[in-house]
């Protein structure tokens, strides 16, 4: 008797362990939470697992963070007025959220050892708890992968990394739940009546926000009329006007009424009762968070105009200028292209504020008129030109000249 009741002693402790180390992944949830409705997540632009645990210490390693930061999208397009002690106040909680990250691993790992080592932990059960370590650490390495989506081109982390960040979240925290409720009732069989309802309702919550992480940092708007400058939509409760060249659909405009469309704000105007948006940009956005410079796409020609070729790569428009369709002077890009012509384009820039995607087949060319005169041969070597290119702005940069700039050439 007095030994089955140590084994619940011993049970009983490190379920206590596990809801304590539940409580803290949900307070990490809420701090992350707390840090993204700030815009405080990509302050801190590089991971350090051991040494990032240190903040900066005195004025000189502030300004060396400081500058760190400002090499980053978030700055250059969103925060370029932010001082120091602006910097400082969106730092910190960033911080606080990876050092509450490192604790939760801390508080995890070593009672598990001891458990183990004093036998409250049984050999058969070791598995789930090196399982929970492996998914600790692996969220770790999510998060930054994460993080790392909005430190390209795009000053926005990818919602569906953050979708994946949060999912592990939701599931770490459940195994730990449900192992540590197994140890408290260990004899129980069959589930009640009631304990089906609160699962099946805890999962409906769950899907709920796993859902939102999707359409993070965009807003949807329904269409209710359109015109012929554009659409007419409420959002949020508010009535809103999205400008005709900022609807990216191959429908009718007329088609749109009762349609929900992704939408990123444009201009907020509360003294004349003004609210427009763009159902391009949020295309774009969500785009361009899988897409990076120097990358070859396929695409097909949507529209010709004189000074160029709108190319459609996978729901979104990119403009291919007609300086950049051969390295031979075109005096119309109707002399090369027809619309709905299926090509390879390759990447050049990517104007996450504007929203616009540039793109060339220039660059592409083996032989300079390549395009005029063979345009499947650029087409079949891209992948190869396109790396030589890239290998080439490398170097252009090694060298101290603007990337970006010899791009644009």
């Amino acid at each position: 008797m007095a030994n089955l009741i140590h084994i619940d002693q011993r049970r009983t402790a490190v379920a206590k362990w596990l809801f304590f180390c539940c409580a803290m992944v949900f307070s990490m949830v809420i701090l992350g939470g707390v840090t993204r409705l700030t815009g405080s997540g990509l302050s801190m632009v590089d991971w350090r697992p051991i040494m990032g645990i240190i903040p900066p210490i005195g004025i000189d390693q502030w300004q060396l963070t400081f500058e760190m930061y400002k090499q980053s999208p978030e700055f250059i397009v969103k925060n370029y007025n932010m001082d120091l002690e602006g910097f400082k106040g969106i730092f910190w909680l960033e911080y606080l959220h990876r050092v509450l990250g490192r604790l939760i691993g801390i508080v995890f790992f070593v009672p598990m050892l001891y458990f183990m080592i004093r036998g409250y932990i049984q050999k058969y059960e070791i598995p789930k708890y090196l399982l929970m370590l492996i998914l600790g650490g692996m969220q770790g390495l999510l998060g930054w992968y994460m993080v790392q989506s909005g430190l390209v081109n795009n000053p926005a982390v990818s919602q569906y990394r953050l979708t994946a960040h949060l999912s592990s979240a939701f599931l770490i925290y459940g195994f730990m739940f449900w192992v540590a409720l197994s140890l408290i009732y260990p004899d129980r069989e069959k589930p009640s009546k009631w304990s089906k309802i609160t699962f099946g309702l805890t999962m409906l919550i769950v899907l709920t926000i796993i859902s939102g992480g999707f359409v993070a940092g965009l807003k949807a708007g329904k269409v209710f009329a359109t015109n012929r400058g554009g659409a007419l939509v409420r959002v949020e409760g508010l009535r809103g006007f999205i400008p005709g060249s900022h609807i990216s659909t191959r429908k009718a405009k007329e088609e749109l009424v009762a349609d929900f469309l992704p939408l990123k704000f444009l201009e907020v105007d509360e003294e004349r009762n003004r609210l427009v948006l763009s159902h391009r940009r949020a295309l774009v956005e969500r785009k361009m968070n899988r897409l990076e410079v120097g990358e070859v796409v396929v695409g097909a020609v949507r529209g010709i105009k004189p000074y160029g070729a709108f190319i459609d790569i996978g729901g979104v428009s990119g403009l291919l200028h007609i300086s950049e369709i051969s390295h031979e002077h075109i005096e119309t890009p109707h002399s090369v292209l027809n619309v709905n012509d299926q090509m390879k384009v390759m990447i050049i820039d990517l104007d996450a504020e504007r929203g616009r995607i540039s793109l060339s087949t220039k660059a592409l060319e083996p032989e300079p008129g390549d395009m005029l005169t063979d345009p499947q041969k650029v087409f079949d070597k891209a992948e190869e030109m396109a790396a030589r290119y890239k290998q080439m702005l490398l170097e252009q940069a090694e060298e101290g000249e603007d990337p970006i700039a010899v791009m644009t050439i």
